[in-house]
């Protein structure tokens, strides 16, 4: 746990925090057509970090906060699962079975919403291509719906997990998430989510 709480978490974010303390949820500044998130989301890589925006702050854990690390295999991680697919996403995750739980945790593979059921495949397959379509430039109404449509999903199942986590009493979270836009390729970075004020010190304005 010391090295936990020794750890820094970088946050960026194009708008100014008040540095007395952290606000839950975590402002306005959000696009009205985007479901806003709830918990406030940083990570230990400074580059994630700073691709959310030109400013950048920092904290560390709060000692007395109830964490829970979401790639460490054990009875509090499994207990979260079983809370986390009783929602109406988590129940369809294709990573959320037991014996996937942990391994996607670490991989990088859970806070992105995937299901092999068949009302769900025709979407992702749909959002995918919308997706290609925009990398290549295409702004055209229906690519912008579906891009918008992807981010929603994304954002509504971290919202159950974020649910999850506060009705199992939980301040924070530990999971991983993957940085597609490095160059050379993917990298894994760890994330924290901050359910509430106890989660974290007061922020540290870097940049």
């Amino acid at each position: 746990m010391n090295g936990i709480l020794n750890t820094s978490w970088f946050h960026g974010t194009q708008h100014h925090i008040d540095i007395e303390a952290w606000a839950f949820p975590p402002g306005t500044h959000h696009k009205p057509e985007l479901v806003a998130h709830s918990a406030v989301f940083l990570t230990t890589d400074r580059i994630l970090a700073m691709g959310a925006g030109g400013k950048l702050y920092t904290a560390n854990i709060n000692p007395s906060a109830k964490v829970l690390d979401l790639r460490i295999p054990g009875k509090e991680s499994e207990e979260f699962r079983r809370v986390a697919i009783l929602g109406k996403l988590g129940k369809d995750h294709s990573f959320a079975k037991a014996d996937y739980w942990s391994a996607a945790w670490r991989q990088g593979k859970m806070m992105r919403f995937a299901s092999s059921k068949p009302h769900h495949i025709k979407d992702q397959e749909r959002i995918m291509q919308a997706k290609g379509k925009y990398d290549a430039g295409d702004r055209s109404e229906e690519t912008i719906r579906l891009m918008i449509k992807g981010q929603n999903l994304t954002r509504a199942w971290i919202e159950e997990i974020v649910n999850a986590g506060r009705k199992l009493g939980y301040d924070a979270l530990i999971g991983t998430e993957p940085d597609t836009y490095r160059p050379g390729g993917a990298v894994i970075c760890e994330v924290l989510f901050a359910l509430n004020a106890n989660a974290l010190t007061a922020p540290v304005h870097v940049l």
